[in-house]
């Protein structure tokens, strides 16, 4: 059983982009287009990271 990398960096990335999707909400623009690309940003952070830690946790579980 060999622990894959992809999960690790689909939660580095979505931990990245989150404070960048942060900023991005903060600052007060009227465009759609970037409010959306925010929207979507938060979207992937959300499932990555959880999904990173859960598989993280079942890789350890099952080694020990």
């Amino acid at each position: 059983m060999v622990y894959k990398p992809k999960h690790l960096q689909l939660m580095l990335f979505g931990a990245a982009l989150t404070p960048i999707a942060a900023i991005q909400l903060i600052s007060i623009s009227n465009s759609t287009l970037i409010l959306m690309l925010t929207a979507f940003l938060v979207l992937i952070a959300g499932v990555a990271i959880p999904m990173g830690i859960f598989e993280h946790m079942r890789y350890n579980r099952i080694n020990k």
